[in-house]
This record gives structure tokens, C-alpha cells and sequence, in this order.
């Protein structure tokens, strides 16, 4: 009696089939966690360059709050605040400049030494100052600036 044996197992070329599947699966796996922690680092530099251009306006507009007089230099580079003294802000503090200075954006109180303002991870680019006169009598300020491509527009009313 010839009996047939039957073996068990893979053969060579089922084998390098699975290989290459799981190869396949592998690298699709390994591009889909790359494109997510890419994706996160964006959003995460996204939200500290938005966290960073408030964090300049909310400062700008402590500036100008009170402010008497804001004036603009003619190419708008520097602006220049006279503020009614308060509990946060003496008389020997004006004038305040704001101005930018090699990507930093500097504020400047009386004779004291100028404060960066933002991170130099972020530096701040295009700081341009305008004044105008409104219909209403009023004086805007329109400020602007860029950080990391991101523009940022600020406009206040001295009152």
C-alpha cells in the first residue's frame, strides 16, 4: 500500500506572498502615524502662532487704553502713546513707544529700557502703524503685522 503523506506547512511562495502583504500593511501604517504627528504639530504651531498674535493685541490695546494722544511716525514703524496716568501706568511711563526691532516687537515706557513683547520663536514681521480721523470725529488706530505668514489686524478707537 502506497500511502500518500500530506504535509503540513506553507509553501515557499505562500510565504513570500504574506511577507509582502504584511510589508505592504506595515508601510500604510507607518505613512498614516507619520501624516498624524505631522498633522498635530501643525495644528499645535497654528494655535501658539494664534495664542501669540492675541497675546500682541490684547497688549496693544492695554497701550491705548486711556491713551490721550497716539501718534504714528510717517512710515508707521513707531507708535507713540500719551496715556492718563492710573493704577497701572505713572507719568514718568510716558511715552510709550511700540515699535519692531529685528522681528521682535518692542514697547518702550518713558526712559526706561524696551521689553520684547513676543516670542522670538514667532518673530513678528511688517509692523505697520496708521492713524486716521473717522466721519464721527473719532481717531482709529489700525495696526498690523504678520507672525510666521499669519497676518493680524488690530483697529482701536481713542476715546
Amino acid at each position: 500500500m502506497n500511502k500518500l503523506i500530506k504535509k503540513r506547512g506553507f509553501t515557499l511562495i505562500e510565504l513570500v506572498i504574506y511577507i509582502a502583504l504584511f510589508g505592504v500593511l506595515m508601510t500604510g501604517a507607518s505613512v498614516a502615524t507619520y501624516q498624524l504627528l505631522e498633522g498635530g504639530t501643525r495644528n499645535e504651531t497654528a494655535v501658539a502662532i494664534q495664542e501669540e498674535g492675541s497675546f500682541l493685541n490684547r497688549k496693544i490695546n492695554w497701550a491705548l487704553t486711556g491713551a490721550t494722544i497716539a501718534i504714528v511716525s510717517p512710515d508707521g514703524s513707531v507708535l507713540t502713546i500719551n496715556k492718563i496716568p492710573g493704577a497701572d501706568f505713572a507719568v514718568a511711563d510716558n511715552p510709550l513707544l511700540i515699535y519692531s526691532s529685528a522681528g521682535a516687537l518692542m514697547i518702550k515706557r518713558g526712559n526706561a529700557a524696551a521689553v520684547q513683547l513676543n516670542n522670538s520663536t514667532y518673530p513678528v514681521h511688517g509692523f505697520a502703524a496708521q492713524s486716521t480721523v473717522e466721519s464721527n470725529g473719532e481717531t482709529g488706530i489700525y495696526i498690523k503685522f504678520d507672525i510666521a505668514g499669519v497676518p493680524f489686524v488690530f483697529k482701536r478707537y481713542l476715546r
